[in-house]
């Protein structure tokens, strides 16, 4: 059995990385739920939270782009 080089394991955690931000809803009431909890948890203002949820959106957007190279 061959050991997968340093660009395959990449390209798999990358993957996994896309798969699981898949699940962060990028739109409607649970985007807003998901806010919220935030919020509270976090102190964090609705802004910079929503910010940062568009920025992880766009980093999936990143990596499937580059897994389909």
């Amino acid at each position: 059995m061959e050991e997968k080089t340093v660009g395959e394991k990449i390209v798999e955690e990358m993957e996994k990385m896309a798969k699981a931000l898949e699940q962060i809803p990028t739109k409607g009431f649970m985007r807003q739920m998901l806010v919220l909890y935030l919020k509270e948890k976090t102190g964090l203002g609705k802004q910079k939270i929503e910010a940062i949820l568009d920025a992880i959106a766009e980093f999936r957007k990143e990596i499937q782009k580059e897994l389909e190279k």
